[in-house]
């Protein structure tokens, strides 16, 4: 998709911030949900040396807003509503978790664009430099989405305490189970305004601001032969 097609593309249903929030953390239904696990074939990347603090699981960074168990572990994977929401809200990188700079970056599929919003936070530039190598299927690594839900929606740890006990996975099958991965794309912006989505989610929307640009994320060759 280019940035002129975006243009053109029908704004996005988001309805007014000001609506009641209805999500929480324990909602783990995030976009990434049934995103697949890194299959022992992938490489994570370097860490970047801004990154070199944060807890790692598989050689790979935990985001700021991973949904994590009460002893600290990672369910990876899995999105924190309060965390997202909370980056959302502050201007906040959803991976490292610091003020976003002035220009900002979403990772987005093609049918995210077309609604014009995300409700993944964004992230300063060198962590979404990171990301696009590090996430098996922003990176094109993944050919497919995994067939059911991420088991770590629905995984107990042995503490009682743990609000993993709360944890439920999202209801209904999704029809990313199984099917083909979608492109990618980095949009570039310097601001973005609040909403809620059809499903009630606190939303970043971009209809009728500035977009600094629109690029495509390329895929690995073996996987764009197959398309």
């Amino acid at each position: 998709m280019t940035r002129a097609a975006w243009r053109r593309a029908i704004p996005g249903p988001l309805r007014p911030e000001q609506e009641p929030p209805r999500r929480g953390g324990t909602d783990i239904a995030a976009p990434h949900a049934d995103e697949p696990a890194a299959s022992d074939s992938f490489t994570p990347p370097p860490i970047p040396v801004h990154l070199a603090g944060f807890p790692t699981a598989g050689g790979l960074v935990v985001p700021y807003t991973t949904l994590r168990h009460r002893g600290g572990k990672a369910a990876l994977g899995l999105d924190d509503g309060d965390l997202a929401d909370r980056c959302l809200r502050n201007c906040l990188c959803g991976v490292c978790g610091q003020p976003l700079p002035g220009r900002t970056v979403f990772l987005m599929r093609a049918s995210d664009l077309v609604r014009k919003y995300s409700v993944e936070p964004g992230m300063c530039p060198p962590c979404a430099a990171y990301t696009r190598r590090a996430c098996p299927m922003v990176s094109g690594f993944m050919g497919q989405y995994r067939k059911g839900v991420n088991p770590l929606a629905t995984r107990r740890c042995g503490d009682e305490l743990c609000p993993c006990r709360g944890w439920s996975a999202p209801g209904g099958k999704s029809a990313r189970f199984g099917a083909p991965a979608d492109r990618w794309y980095a949009l570039w912006v310097t601001q973005y305004r609040l909403g809620r989505d059809p499903d009630g989610r606190l939303a970043a929307g971009f209809s009728g601001l500035r977009v600094l640009a629109l690029r495509e994320i390329p895929v690995r060759a073996s996987l764009e032969a197959d398309r």
